[in-house]
């Protein structure tokens, strides 16, 4: 702390010292305070200098206490801050299925790209696939055939590597669209 605290009803217990004497009380409370050093008091202030100090100690235990405190709050403020923010930023970021569908959205190219995005997610989540390029052919015919990839991501979740292609004709057959040969 770089201060202390003088409060009103200290007038009660200093109204009997003289001028000089609370001068001396006051810069040994100070002192007290900065240093943590007690000094030698000539008069009648001696009385009263250790209930003052008392205070002072109360005063610094509890600045410290608060710090503390502070500190903690504004450390889990910052964690909290920085959860938030990642989630957001989990948030933001497109799903997988997000990015298969703009993609897929699109002409040309792009729809490629979609059915490789699901490809290469089915890899990843080592979900069933008797080889690549037949996997991305099945996806591909599906998504044109209507399946969406989210439809899709399920057929390959259930299906095991010899029966991806009957999921997907199921899928396609419940909703009604048009199954290539």
């Amino acid at each position: 702390m770089k201060y202390i605290k003088l409060f009103y009803e200290w007038i009660d217990s200093t109204c009997t010292l003289a001028a000089d004497e609370k001068g001396r009380l006051i810069d040994a409370m100070v002192l007290f305070a900065r240093d943590g050093v007690e000094v030698d008091l000539p008069g009648n202030e001696r009385f009263v200098f250790p209930m003052f100090r008392l205070q002072l100690e109360r005063d610094r235990d509890s600045y410290a206490r608060s710090r503390e405190e502070n500190a903690r709050s504004r450390k889990e403020k910052d964690k909290e801050k920085e959860e938030d923010e990642e989630q957001e930023q989990e948030y933001n970021e497109p799903s997988v299925l997000q990015k298969i569908d703009e993609n897929w959205r699109t002409s040309g190219r792009a729809r490629g790209a979609a059915a490789q995005l699901l490809v290469d997610h089915c890899i990843s989540e080592n979900l069933p696939c008797s080889g690549m390029n037949s996997l991305f052919d099945e996806l591909f015919s599906a998504m044109e055939g209507g399946l969406s990839p989210a439809e899709l991501l399920t057929c390959c979740q259930r299906a095991d590597a010899r029966s991806l292609g009957l999921e997907i004709y199921t899928a396609m057959k419940r909703r009604g669209v048009g199954v290539r040969a």
